[in-house]
C-alpha cells in the first residue's frame, strides 16, 4: 500500500505486513485527557517526571496513540494493555501464555510519532526531526549553472 489510511479504514493484519502509523504529536488538552487514562501506573509516573509540558504532553499522547493502536489489532481495551521488557530495553506486548501476539516499534521526535506493527516478525521503526539550517542560496551559487540559478531565484 502506498497511501496514508486514517484509523476509520482499519484493516486487519495479514501474516507478513507491516503496518506503520503517523500521528501528530500536537495533541489538544482534550486529547491528552483522552490518552492520560489509557497510560499504565508506570508510564504516568514517567510522564510526571517530565518537568517541560511539552515533553510530558507529547509522551502521553506517544503512549497513549500507541495503546490506542495495539487495542485496535488485539481487541482488548488499551488501558488492559501490559508491557515488559526484552533484553535490550524494547518493550514487548506480555500475555499469559509469554507469546507474542504483535510485534511493535514506537519512535517520536518532537512533534511526530510514528508506530510499526507486524504479526510475524520484528520491527523497528526511526522518525527524527531535524532542523536544516543551510544558507541554501549559497548552495545554489555553488551547484547550480548561471542559468539554473537565475531561473530559482526568479520563483516567489
Amino acid at each position: 500500500m502506498t497511501e496514508w489510511q486514517s484509523v476509520n479504514t482499519f484493516q486487519d493484519l495479514n501474516d507478513n505486513d507491516v503496518h506503520i502509523w503517523l500521528f501528530h504529536l500536537n495533541t489538544t488538552p482534550p486529547g491528552i485527557k483522552r490518552f492520560y487514562p489509557l497510560l499504565s501506573i508506570d508510564e504516568k509516573e514517567r510522564s510526571e517526571r517530565f518537568i517541560d509540558f511539552m515533553h510530558r504532553k507529547r509522551f502521553i499522547a506517544s503512549h497513549g496513540f500507541l495503546r490506542s493502536v495495539l487495542s485496535l489489532y488485539l481487541d482488548i481495551p488499551a488501558e488492559e494493555l501490559q508491557f515488559g521488557k526484552g533484553d535490550n530495553g524494547k518493550p514487548f506486548l506480555k500475555t499469559n501464555n509469554n507469546e507474542h501476539p504483535l510485534h511493535f516499534n514506537l519512535s517520536h521526535s518532537q512533534h511526530l510519532a510514528m508506530i510499526a506493527v507486524c504479526k510475524q516478525h520484528e520491527v523497528g521503526i526511526d522518525v527524527e526531526c531535524m532542523e536544516r539550517k543551510h544558507e541554501w542560496k549559497k548552495l545554489i551559487q555553488r551547484f547550480f549553472t548561471q542559468p539554473e540559478q537565475d531561473a530559482i531565484f526568479s520563483l516567489p
